[in-house]
């Protein structure tokens, strides 16, 4: 379900907001429905962050974008800026601020220098922006917002050693419910080949104490359950399961399958365990 046309702009405000503020985040982390509720954000949204960018990635939020910068007639100033001094910001911030503030366009319109250091907007960014060059204006802002990643979106606790997930939407430091279920995803499965009664691991993020593995063998038949914990230590953007096979399981192909606690996540094609 699309974000409202009437609340686009708000919304990518809110996600900028997340970004920036790690007190927000840890508000959102907390109570999201809440959060996002008291910003006037209807169902429609909340369900476009539960089911688009939960499910398929943060790349949903890029026809959003495309779309509001279309739309956005964009502020012409009254004077050509200054030479930047300050250029490792972001004109994706600046883009939604100004969308949400009509003091701060004010201020960018009778004189830009001082906003366009305020958020340190690198040059051929401001050079977009003052020209209306929307189709650079929209890669810059879908670059920055695909790629920022201080320690994963909305993160602020600290990745164990070695962690670099690919992440395919939006997560937390916590488990973080969004209407129902935590956004998660399994990246592999370790090993690929193991016997009866050892154990394997499934290393993705978003995993739940209560998340289970079971073992679908793939010329059919019902799923086979394992027993498995949360391994200490885990964060939301590196979490590893840890799954003890049944002592007894028939040689053959499995399927892995994660349920975190109440729908299956997506485990990448062809991730399959052989029992010999």
């Amino acid at each position: 379900m699309p974000v409202p046309v009437a609340e686009r702009e708000r919304f990518l405000g809110y996600l900028s907001e997340l970004m920036r503020n790690p007190i927000a985040r840890d508000a959102f982390n907390a109570n999201p429905s809440y959060e996002l509720g008291v910003r006037g954000l209807t169902v429609a949204s909340r369900d476009f962050l539960h089911e688009d960018v939960a499910i398929d990635g943060r790349g949903q939020i890029f026809p959003l974008l495309d779309a509001a910068i279309d739309a956005w007639a964009v502020p012409v100033p009254a004077a050509a800026p200054g030479p930047p001094k300050h250029v490792d910001g972001s004109l994706f911030f600046l883009i939604i601020a100004l969308w949400n503030d009509p003091q701060l366009v004010q201020e960018y319109v009778n004189e830009p220098t001082p906003v366009l250091e305020r958020f340190r907007v690198p040059a051929v960014d401001r050079t977009a922006l003052v020209n209306a060059d929307k189709p650079t204006m929209k890669a810059s802002a879908k670059g920055y917002f695909g790629n920022w990643s201080p320690q994963g979106p909305w993160v602020s606790k600290p990745d164990p050693p070695g962690c670099d997930p690919e992440e395919p939407g939006l997560g937390g430091s916590t488990p973080m419910v969004l209407w129902g279920d935590p956004i998660a995803y399994v990246d592999r499965v370790t090993p690929a080949h193991a016997a009866p009664g050892a154990t394997i691991t499934v290393h993705g993020a978003g995993f739940q104490p209560t998340t289970t593995v079971s073992l679908a063998p793939t010329g059919g038949g019902p799923a086979i359950p394992t027993t498995s914990f949360l391994r200490r230590g885990s964060t939301f953007r590196c979490a590893e399961l840890v799954a003890t096979l049944p002592a007894g399981l028939a040689a053959g192909a499995y399927q892995i399958v994660v349920r975190n606690p109440t729908r299956v996540l997506s485990v990448p094609p062809g991730t399959t365990l052989t029992v010999p």
